[in-house]
């Protein structure tokens, strides 16, 4: 999906412009952006809670090459998905 097709569906749901739904999502992506950039957690109800974790440094093999390399250490962001996401998603 889109960010347009997003826009749309989420405009369509609830019957505000689109306008004001692209600037919700501005919003709420930077909060996010900034919620997690001071390592707090994030809960977005009916979508899951986001975290960061710090990954540490570690040998990796260059697939192209063969040769060993060193990855450094970094901070990802995860996703644990509430419980009637994941089941929805279930085959």
């Amino acid at each position: 999906m889109t960010k347009q097709e997003l826009i749309d569906a989420i405009a369509a749901e609830s019957g505000y412009p689109k306008i004001e739904v692209e600037r919700i999502l501005l919003a709420q992506a930077i909060v996010v952006e900034a919620t997690l950039r001071d390592k707090w957690e994030l809960v977005l109800p009916g979508v899951g809670k986001f975290n960061t974790e710090q990954r540490p440094a570690r040998k990796g093999r260059n697939p192209s090459t063969g040769q060993m390399i060193d990855i450094p250490a970094k901070t990802i962001v995860k996703l644990k998905a509430v419980k009637t996401l994941r089941d929805a998603v279930q085959r």
